[in-house]
């Protein structure tokens, strides 16, 4: 029996190249309520998934982007050894709460993820905005946030490199 049959399987992001992880541009120690922002549910249990687009709202609290500057949902895999790959990590809310790190993103940062809604798109070159805090892909740059180009993951799954524009296409 596989063990990591017996672990969640949650979504991945890789760095490709985050400039708020080089400046320390990240928040941290914030909030974010469940309601306020898009997870998933594990069992009976409330989940983060990296790959969120956020932002930080005028309360306080970290809650799914809709405009002003824009943060990707970034924590780090544990290496301590219950985990046992990239997709093994996954912040759960306790309280109805999590505190996400979220880095900045900037015009030409990129990062790869599986933390997509593909519609029904199926070009390799594509465009993507943010919807409620998820990235929905397209093949018309109307509205578009990030460049998208379909890719596969370290643990072979498919998934997207984005490139962030740091403005909405006309």
């Amino acid at each position: 029996m596989n063990v990591k049959n017996l672990k969640p399987e949650f979504k991945i992001v890789e760095n490709n190249n985050l400039s708020g992880l080089r400046m320390g541009h990240i928040l941290a120690q914030f909030p974010a309520n469940v309601g306020d922002i898009a997870h998933t549910t594990w069992g009976a249990q409330d989940v983060l998934e990296n790959g969120i687009i956020v932002g930080l709202d005028a309360d306080g609290t970290i809650k799914n982007y809709v405009d002003g500057k824009a943060f990707l949902v970034f924590g780090e895999e544990l290496l301590d050894g219950n985990h046992v790959g990239l997709d093994q990590y996954g912040e759960a809310f306790e309280d109805d709460i999590v505190y996400p790190r979220a880095v900045a993103l900037n015009a030409g940062d990129t990062f790869t993820t599986n933390n997509v809604d593909v519609g029904a798109v199926t070009a390799t070159n594509c465009f993507a905005a943010v919807v409620a805090g998820v990235l929905t892909l397209q093949v018309a740059e109307t509205g578009a946030q990030f460049i998208a180009k379909k890719t596969t993951l370290p643990t072979g799954v498919v998934g997207y490199k984005m490139t962030f524009l740091d403005r909405v296409l006309a």
